[in-house]
This record gives C-alpha cells, structure tokens and sequence, in this order.
C-alpha cells in the first residue's frame, strides 16, 4: 500500500466532506483505492487513470504541457472521488467486523 497513488488526499476527503478529523486512514484509504480502481476506472478507462498515476508520481502533473491533466483532475475527478469515497466508507464505519461477529457502532 506504500506506493499506491491516490488521487485525492485524506486531508481533502476530512475538510472538504462529512468525514470526521478522528476517521482513521485505515477506513479511508481502502475506500480511496476501491473508488478509483473500480468506480472512476469505469469512467475514464484504464489508459486514463494509469498517465494520471504516472504524472503524480513523477510530479509532472504539473508542468504546462500537462495542464488538461491537471485540470480534468481538480474541476471533475476530485469532486467525483469526494463523495464516491464518502459512499464507499460508509458502510466500514458503521459496521465493526469483530471475532464475536458483527457490530453496529452507535456514536
């Protein structure tokens, strides 16, 4: 999971969204990558999400000559991420897998 690309932070999902600052990464993070490798892969197409992943991690998302890129990543993909991402925590949260079984969390 260390070198996984995720296309919208933790820190943009709690301050822009009903995420809670307490929300753990270990519920976020899973539903981030479940949200791009399957939801927003099913938008855009796989060939699209791999050269945004390549321009992130090689930190030319940047640069003028990808600025469509960059565009198409803060008007349209982080807005969608925001509540697809909120959609798939949903569930983790409210439910506890534990070795009893599992359990609703009422807080």
């Amino acid at each position: 999971m260390s070198n996984r690309v995720f296309l919208i932070s933790e820190s943009t999902l709690k301050s822009e969204t009903i995420i809670n600052d307490n929300t753990g990464s270990e519920y976020i993070a899973p539903a981030i990558e479940t949200s791009q490798d399957i939801y927003l892969q099913q938008l855009i197409g796989t060939e699209l999400l791999d050269k945004l992943y390549d321009l992130i991690t090689d930190k030319s998302i940047t640069d003028a000559k990808n600025a469509n890129y960059k565009t198409l990543l803060d008007d349209y993909i982080t807005n969608y991420l925001k509540y697809k991402v909120l959609a798939e925590v949903t569930i983790p949260l409210a439910y506890k897998y534990r070795n009893v079984g599992v359990l609703l969390e009422f807080r």
